[in-house]
């Protein structure tokens, strides 16, 4: 393997690396929030909590997009890998910072 084949690789590596970091923190911050809007400690966002943490239109906004089961509720699954799937990249980043603001 030449030298520009190994700084390639470490390059890679080190992008992929960066990339998880940035995963993970996006991970727990949509954990933090789902926690925060969780006011009955049920584990589960119904309707109502989302609409008092964002307001009526955000909230039902919220539960329509991401309630993949139709329950009515979001489990913690359906929020994280539903805002992920929903908002990809710095987009996700932008909801996160929206959301957060929106529960100062």
């Amino acid at each position: 393997m030449c030298i520009r084949d190994r700084v390639s690789t470490q390059s890679t590596g080190v992008a992929l690396a960066a990339l998880m970091a940035a995963t993970d923190t996006r991970v727990q911050q949509l954990t933090d929030l789902f926690t925060k809007v969780d006011v009955d400690g049920g584990g589960t966002l119904d309707q109502d909590e989302l609409k008092e943490a964002f307001g009526e239109e955000l909230g039902s906004k919220l539960l329509s997009d991401l309630d993949e089961d139709g329950d009515g509720e979001l489990s913690m699954e359906e929020f994280v890998d539903g805002m992920q799937a929903k908002f990809p990249g710095d987009a996700l980043n932008a909801k996160i910072e929206e959301l957060q603001k929106a529960l100062a």
